[in-house]
């Protein structure tokens, strides 16, 4: 590897240093507190750990899906808010299409040096239109990773917690492949976190 690619590469490397400090700014539009709130890094590791589980967990089951795509999807889903900032809930339904334009740009200029951004810019927008199968699944595991911080926080306004649901629920609705399945799953995984149906491990 020539020292210019490398160098393009610790650029990116190095500015996504900042996620591990950049809270989510959701969370605290919401009420939390600065340390109530988890950082975009490790938000995005969880998703991706979700993204993977779920997606292996599919396939054998006989599912015909490409966990390797859907990781690679969960894994630049986050990645421009180390330019952009995260952007809380209330701005992106005022800003709509322009609050879109100037994330597409965050990204591209983040990413804009390396040999694969075309590959990583068609991951991102993949995302963002939740069309197929892939990224549905990433939307399920970025929703749920917010339910579940919501619910371990002490004192969270869950208020809107059915709202909250079944908006992220019709995401994953309609689906090509799981029809209304995968809008199913994510119900009951809200649910099994509320109740306490699952616990953690080695506690």
């Amino acid at each position: 590897m020539e020292t210019t690619a490398l160098k393009n590469i610790m650029e990116v490397f190095l500015t996504l240093q900042v996620t591990k400090e950049l809270p989510r700014q959701g969370f605290i539009n919401f009420g939390f507190k600065r340390n109530e709130s988890d950082s975009v890094a490790a938000h995005s590791f969880t998703v991706c750990a979700l993204t993977y589980f779920l997606a292996r967990a599919f396939q054998q089951e006989g599912k015909k899906i490409n966990a390797e795509h859907a990781l690679k999807i969960a894994l630049v889903h986050d990645m421009g808010e180390a330019i952009s900032g995260d952007i809380g809930y209330h701005v992106k339904r005022f800003a709509g299409k322009l609050l879109t334009e100037v994330e597409d740009k965050t990204m591209r200029m983040l990413v804009e040096k390396l040999p694969i951004q075309e590959e990583v810019m068609a991951l991102y927008a993949e995302y963002n239109a939740s069309e197929t199968t892939e990224a549905k699944i990433v939307k399920f595991a970025d929703s749920l990773d917010a339910w579940a911080q919501m619910l371990l926080t002490p004192g969270a306004d869950m208020s809107r917690q059915v709202v909250f649901v079944e908006d992220k629920a019709k995401l994953m609705g309609d689906d090509n492949l799981f029809g209304n399945e995968l809008a199913n799953l994510f119900r009951e995984a809200c649910r099994m976190l509320k109740d306490r149906d699952v616990t953690f491990l080695g506690g």
